[in-house]
């Protein structure tokens, strides 16, 4: 029912739309410049068309804070939550410093290798302070903050 990457207690999940979303996540590796090896990424992708949403989770939080949003914003264009390096799902190795420094690459080398085109910044919480206060190389259309 759900991916096998995700923990046993995804299972207890009771609301339709987490479940709908969790059972759409998926991990890739992002190779990076922090490791030689490559990072387990998970991200949601859904929706088609321009311009592509980069949805950026608060602290503390996951992909399924867009339990919600994601699915109404993909109605009409490409929407990606992508799970912040340490946070949600996505790994954490140990010998790479957990810094803004070190999310912030990570971001966009997992930016570059699902996206790779401009997009409209939706951050909630630290999603929106962490981009409002980091330069980011990622090329936007817009930011919005909530």
């Amino acid at each position: 029912m759900f991916p096998d990457f995700l923990p046993a207690d995804t299972a207890l999940l009771s609301e339709a739309a987490s479940i709908a979303l969790a059972q759409s996540i998926q991990r890739q590796p992002i190779q990076t410049s922090l490791a030689s090896g490559a990072i387990a990424t998970t991200y949601v992708h859904q929706g088609t068309g321009h311009p592509p949403i980069l949805l950026l989770h608060g602290y503390n939080s996951s992909v399924l804070e867009f339990r919600r949003l994601q699915p109404r914003l993909a109605e009409h264009c490409s929407t990606w939550a992508i799970d912040l390096l340490g946070f949600g799902f996505t790994d954490r190795p140990p010998k790479i410093p957990f810094t803004p420094a070190a999310i912030k690459t990570h971001l966009y080398y997992t930016w570059k290798a699902l996206i790779g085109e401009p997009v409209i910044l939706i951050g909630a919480s630290m999603g929106g302070l962490w981009r409002s206060i980091l330069p980011s190389p990622i090329p936007r259309l817009s930011n919005i903050w909530c």
